[in-house]
C-alpha cells in the first residue's frame, strides 16, 4: 500500500488543493448555484461546479467505471485533476470551486458563467469513495431545484477503515488516507451508507449513528 496523501487531516487536505482565483468565473451573465448539506454526519469536500454546452455531455455513466478525475474527487475530495481537464475543454464555459468543506446543515452559494448546462461534484469525506453529482442539468429560465443522492465511485472497497478515509471522523484515529490496494467494485452505483462493525464491516472505524445517511444527501438550487 502507498500513501496517496501524507496530510494528517481534511482541513489540511482542503488547504493544499484549493485552486487559485483564476479558476473562478464570475461575469455579468451568470448562474447562481446553491448547495446545501442535508446529512447529519457527513462533511462535503469543496464543490466543483462548471457550466458547459450540450456537446460536453455527462461526465460519468451509472454502472460504468469512474474516470481518474472523478476518482480523485470521490476518494480524496481533490478537484484539481477535474479542473485541469475541464479548463482544456472547449465545451466548458466556466468553472468555480468552493473555498472550503461544507459541514452538515451548511451551505455554499457559487456563481458560474452561463452555459446551456450545469454540472457539479463533491465527496462525502467520511467515506471511502462516495460522492454526489449533478450531470448536465439544463440551465433553467429562472430557478430549478435538485435533490442529489450519494453515489459510490466503485474505485475503493468500502472497508470504512480510517487508514483510507480523509474525513474529520478519522482525524483522531489514522488520517493518513492511504490507497486501498485494489480497484473496488469497478462501477458507479448507489451508495448504501455506513454500516459499522455491527453492520458486518469488521474493519470499520465509523459509527453509523453518527456518519450514516439516508438519500438524498444534497439539495441544489440553480438560479439564472
Amino acid at each position: 500500500m502507498h500513501k496517496r496523501n501524507p496530510l494528517k487531516n481534511f482541513a489540511a487536505v482542503v488547504a493544499a488543493m484549493l485552486i487559485g482565483s483564476s479558476a473562478l468565473s464570475i461575469v455579468a451573465e451568470a448562474a447562481e448555484v446553491r448547495i446545501v448539506n442535508l446529512t447529519r454526519g457527513q462533511v462535503f469536500s469543496p464543490v466543483i461546479v462548471w457550466s458547459h454546452n450540450s456537446d460536453f455531455g455527462r461526465f460519468f455513466g451509472f454502472g460504468d467505471p469512474a474516470s481518474e478525475e472523478l476518482r480523485a474527487i470521490a476518494e480524496d475530495g481533490n478537484t484539481q485533476p477535474m479542473a485541469d481537464v475541464l479548463s482544456g475543454d472547449g465545451n466548458v464555459n466556466g468553472i468555480t470551486i468552493s473555498e472550503g468543506p461544507i459541514p452538515p446543515g451548511g451551505s455554499v452559494t457559487l456563481t458560474v458563467e452561463n452555459g446551456q448546462q450545469i454540472s457539479l461534484a463533491s465527496m462525502l469525506v467520511n467515506t471511502n469513495d462516495t460522492f454526489f453529482a449533478l450531470r448536465a442539468a439544463d440551465l433553467p429560465r429562472e430557478r430549478q431545484e435538485f435533490f442529489l443522492p450519494g453515489w459510490d465511485a466503485g474505485t475503493e472497497d468500502n472497508n470504512e477503515d480510517c487508514s483510507f478515509i480523509p474525513g474529520p471522523a478519522c482525524a483522531d484515529i489514522d488520517p493518513d488516507n492511504i490507497a486501498v490496494p485494489d480497484d473496488g467494485e469497478g462501477y458507479i452505483f448507489t451508495q448504501e451508507g455506513i454500516h459499522g462493525q455491527t453492520g458486518g464491516v469488521e474493519t470499520s472505524d465509523l459509527n453509523p449513528a453518527q456518519q450514516d445517511w439516508r438519500n438524498p444527501v444534497a439539495y441544489v438550487v440553480i438560479t439564472r
